[in-house]
């Protein structure tokens, strides 16, 4: 008797309708446990980095070109990141090479410089890893790194200096 009663007071709140929302919301939660489930990849497509990246633009105050070149062992990066810039106001060209160590989870990036003179958060960039692309947050901004070749970077550093004149 009390169960006739509980479905006749959801019949009367719900005005009949539970009949076809029963089905549909099983079949929602069947989607959503197969989709979300413990059996689901926590990086569905992992993406396989490049062994390197070239930026050639203006961030901040700096135009330049920038090559990171890494290597990938069981989730531990080591590289450097060469530089050939103009800060605007200064003359001449600078000259960088700036060593770093640092993760990668996924299609997470985490990277710490090594050089000494390097200090505080200027040392670190965190960004997300693309099928041909490696988007940085620096202290400086957010750059866009396209994967790439040491050639294409002595291209780009050649322009970068036949503008200079």
């Amino acid at each position: 008797m009390g169960a006739e009663l509980g479905r006749a007071v959801r019949r009367a709140k719900t005005g009949g309708r539970i009949r076809w929302l029963a089905p549909l919301d099983t079949m929602l939660c069947c989607i959503l446990l197969a989709a979300c489930g413990p059996g689901a990849p926590a990086h569905p497509h992992p993406v396989s980095p490049a062994a390197s990246y070239l930026f050639s633009g203006t961030v901040r105050n700096e135009t330049g070109v920038f090559f990171l070149q890494w290597k990938v062992t069981a989730g531990r990066l080591s590289g450097t990141v060469s530089a050939v810039y103009v800060l605007r106001g200064s003359p001449g060209i600078q000259k960088l090479a700036l060593p770093f160590v640092g993760t990668l989870k996924g299609h997470r990036v985490a990277l710490a410089f090594t050089k000494p003179t390097c200090a505080g958060s200027d040392c670190s960039a965190v960004g997300l890893l693309a099928p041909s692309s490696l988007t940085l947050s620096t202290p400086y901004g957010k750059v866009l790194l396209r994967a790439s070749t040491r050639s294409a970077y002595a291209r780009a550093v050649a322009r970068l200096v036949s503008t200079l004149g």
